[in-house]
This record gives structure tokens, sequence and C-alpha cells, in this order.
């Protein structure tokens, strides 16, 4: 699967239109356009917007090149377990998106505590 194919497949995970996506993230227009329009390299974005569209897609940027970090992903390996809906997608993307928060902070203190 391509960045784009990737792309658009989170998006609809997560029940977000490409205008809706274009609201509420600061990357513009004209690049989400590209997105969907064509297969843009991701090396080729911008890291300012990259991580943009990783932050709204509760994704890293390794996510669309890798395909062990896809199949790890919470919100890909819980799919077809129970009733999957954008609703939900969005709280596992979330789930996610804490425990890396909560191990960063974690690995900080222990650091810190050296």
């Amino acid at each position: 699967m391509n960045f784009k194919e990737t792309f658009i497949e989170r998006l609809s995970l997560l029940g977000l239109s490409v205008d809706k996506f274009k609201e509420i993230t600061f990357v513009s227009s004209e690049l989400i356009d590209g997105i969907i329009s064509t297969d843009i390299d991701v090396k080729s974005i911008d890291s300012f917007d990259m991580e943009m569209i990783c932050n709204t897609l509760k994704c890293n940027e390794k996510y669309f090149v890798d395909s062990n970090i896809k199949r790890n992903d919470l919100l890909i390996s819980s799919l077809n377990r129970g009733n999957d809906t954008a609703e939900s997608n969005i709280k596992k993307a979330q789930i996610q998106s804490f425990v890396k928060d909560f191990i960063f902070v974690n690995q900080l203190i222990e650091s810190c505590g050296d």
C-alpha cells in the first residue's frame, strides 16, 4: 500500500473527510490535494507538515512506510474485534497516543533518577 492509499485509509478509519482534515490541521490544502491526487513520496513532505499530518491521524511517520509499524498500530491490530466505528477507532488511537506519551514520561523520570 502506498502513502496515498495509507493516508486515505487512515482518514476513513478515523471518520475524517478530506475537507474536515483540512479544517483541523495546519497543512496546506494544496499539499493534501496533492497527496490525494498523486502518490507523493513521504520523504518529500516537509517535516512540520508531516508532524501535523501524523498528529492529526494519531500515528507516526513510520506508519506510512513500515509495514511492521502499521501492523502493530493499535487501531489497525484491533480492527474486526467487535463493533468498529469511527468513534471507537478514535478512542483506540487516543489510547495509543496516551501510552506512547506515558512511556516517554516514564523513561524521562527514570533517566533523571540516575
